[in-house]
């Protein structure tokens, strides 16, 4: 008997084995297109379509925690700044709220502000971040239009 007949010959043994290892090699390519055909539709299908808004508003999520030490002392917390913006597109007069802005915020620069209110394509521009609460009611009871505030949170 030569050598060559032995490669010939399958054994029904051996022909189980190929099978088996077919079968395994069959059932991990299928596993891998899932995963891939998924992920696949995942990213161009559903990236696509606006995710649903968790309907709560951002001051309403829940603040975090205050980082304190081992005898309880607090070493830092959140707290409420609010920050001035304005809408370009509603200031109706861009000279006068300039000059009213700053006369009652003197942190602000001119030349900027008026750059950044004349821009009348913009629909949001910041004008002074972290502004102090007695700056915030003076600005509020100028009653420009246009101008506004948001609460941020600052560590």
């Amino acid at each position: 008997m030569t050598s060559a007949s032995v490669f010939q010959k399958e054994t029904p043994r051996r022909l189980a084995g190929q099978n088996r290892i077919r079968l395994l090699g069959i059932c991990f390519s299928a596993a891998f297109l899932a995963i891939a055909g998924q992920a696949g539709y995942l990213s161009m299908v559903r990236g696509l379509v606006k995710p649903p808004e968790s309907g709560l508003p951002q001051e309403a999520r829940l603040p975090r925690p205050d980082i304190v030490d081992r005898n309880g002392v607090v070493l830092a917390t959140d707290i409420s700044v609010p920050s001035l913006f304005a809408d370009p597109r509603k200031i109706l007069d861009v000279d006068e709220a300039v000059e009213l802005l700053t006369a009652t915020a003197p942190g602000i620069n001119a030349k900027m502000l008026r750059e950044r209110l004349s821009n009348r394509k913009r629909g949001f521009v910041w004008l002074k971040r972290e502004v102090s609460p007695a700056e915030k009611e003076a600005i509020y009871n100028l009653g420009l239009p246009g101008l506004g505030f948001v609460n941020e949170t600052r560590r």
